[in-house]
């Protein structure tokens, strides 16, 4: 058996760069941690080589890409495997789209790819039941100072860490100043509750 340091991981990661992403996601939920470096290895590859300023729907497939990370997040279970992918694929993505708002929507999507959105009273709501006008079960409304992420019955979610805000009925949200306080686990935890409510 041949043990591969990162440094040859990363030479091998460049030699499948055509690799799919079904077998990307066979990598990831290996239960060795080499798999899964060598997969997220594999996908920063294909990510940089999407990101390249003079390719053919450089934003179509760069948010893609986040979008399929962010979907395949918990194989990102050990820190080398966050330091390794996230700056260069999520972070690098957020600093050109660099806004609250962008970022809260693609992780509702990455959360609830069958939902569709619906703008109303300034921000997006997202459905399961576009043709049921209350069937929304969250929303992302920015103001001045923040952005907020509302869940429509946010008072029947699961919230241990007390981490929603608001004291209505039925409406709870999280409020972000800045992409620093996205937690993009729990606003995937959330959303996935509050689609199924």
């Amino acid at each position: 058996m041949q043990v591969l340091g990162v440094a040859s991981m990363i030479a091998k990661a460049g030699q499948f760069r055509d690799l799919s992403r079904d077998e990307l996601v066979k990598l990831f939920a290996s239960a060795w941690h080499e798999c899964r470096l060598t997969g997220m290895l594999i996908l920063v590859d294909q990510y940089e080589l999407a990101a390249k300023p003079n390719s053919r729907n450089r934003d179509f497939e760069c948010r893609e890409f986040v979008e399929f990370y962010l979907a395949n997040l918990d194989a990102v279970n050990k820190w080398d495997l966050v330091d390794s992918t996230a700056p260069k694929i999520f972070g690098a993505w957020l600093v050109e789209n660099c806004n609250e708002r962008g970022v809260l929507d693609s992780l509702v999507i990455t959360a609830v790819p069958k939902a569709s959105k619906v703008a109303k009273d300034g921000g997006t709501l997202y459905t399961l039941k576009p043709e049921e006008k209350e069937g929304q079960f969250c929303g992302v409304f920015p103001y001045k100072a923040h952005v907020q992420l509302s869940f429509a019955q946010g008072a029947s979610l699961d919230d241990p860490d007390g981490l929603l805000e608001g004291g209505g009925k039925f409406r709870r949200h999280l409020t972000y100043k800045s992409l620093d306080d996205v937690d993009a686990k729990i606003v995937k935890r959330f959303t996935k509750a509050a689609s199924k409510l």
